[in-house]
């Protein structure tokens, strides 16, 4: 039994101890990495109802993002965000705006992560997303070039962002931004 992590959590999932919540988060969690949105949120609303965590409720929200669910999963967001206080939370709320279209709200959500976080990569690249999609893609590759100087330790985070905005510097028709940055990644990554 401890040597089958599912076997594990299943039984346990299943027992009376205390810790069947998390049991069944752990199965929530699984059947996310198994692309299975319904079954990880059935598991995860289960788990929230036994023992509510901020964890929980953030993983409802990746659940219902995942199934096309955007209201419930800002619902989800915004709750883990009060709940527990994590950027990582707040950020996912960032882009369940997103998805709802509210990207005056979602940029707004985004910038506070990156006041408080500013080596965050993903805000970077959720901030370039927000501003294209709002008809703004150059000021997304302002923040862009923002993000490149707080991650140039990062490199894995800064490649990613480089390629992002190679995306939205062919999107935009901007070809001598979308060649410097192309060059960037090629530098940084021969083997692109």
């Amino acid at each position: 039994l401890y040597n089958d992590p599912q076997a594990f959590y299943r039984c346990l999932a299943a027992s009376e101890s205390p810790y069947a919540a998390h049991g069944l988060q752990f199965l929530g969690i699984h059947a996310l990495e198994q692309d299975d949105p319904r079954a990880a949120y059935g598991l995860l609303e289960k788990a929230q109802s036994l023992h509510p965590m901020a964890t929980t409720e953030n993983l409802l929200g990746l659940s219902a993002l995942r199934l096309g669910r955007y209201e419930t999963a800002r619902e989800h967001f915004q709750s883990a965000y009060d709940a527990g206080n994590d950027e990582g939370y707040r950020l996912n709320l960032g882009v369940a705006q997103m998805r709802l279209g509210d990207y005056d709200q979602a940029v707004s959500t985004f910038l506070a992560v990156q006041q408080k976080v500013p080596r965050y990569g993903r805000v970077y690249e959720n901030l370039l997303t927000a501003y294209e999609e709002s008809g703004a893609p150059r000021t997304g590759l302002d923040w862009g070039e923002r993000g490149l100087d707080c991650l140039r330790e990062q490199e894995n985070e800064s490649l990613r962002l480089l390629v992002k905005m190679a995306g939205v510097a062919y999107r935009c028709r901007a070809w001598d931004e979308m060649r410097r940055y192309m060059e960037a990644v090629l530098k940084r990554n021969p083997d692109a």
